[in-house]
């Protein structure tokens, strides 16, 4: 078992990485559909702010942009965390991670 330092660097970096994977997935995803990045996280925002999210390019459309990137790695690192403690109970998640990852 790992302790709470190692812990918290696996949840760390998993967050880290799954979320920017995703963002770029996304971003590259949309963007051939001609939605920009900042649009992205505008979508992501509108999930606690409805339509007020997609503010255009004001600074306040900056804001939510902001905004949505804060809760997109916010559910990443929730989600790394629930893998981690996953982890803890069914061992084939820590042999075989990568492929077990991909399932989730």
């Amino acid at each position: 078992m790992l302790n709470r330092s190692n812990a918290f660097r696996a949840i760390f970096r998993g967050g880290l990485v799954a979320g920017t994977l995703d963002a770029v997935d996304a971003v590259i995803a949309f963007g051939i559909l001609g939605v920009s990045p900042i649009q992205v996280l505008q979508y992501v925002a509108s999930g606690l702010q409805g339509r007020a999210a997609f503010a255009g390019n004001t600074l306040s459309g900056f804001a939510n942009a902001a905004l949505g990137a804060v809760l997109h790695y916010f559910i990443a690192f929730v989600a790394a965390a629930a893998y981690y403690a996953a982890a803890l109970k069914i061992p084939a998640l820590v042999r075989k991670p990568i492929a077990c990852g991909a399932c989730s």
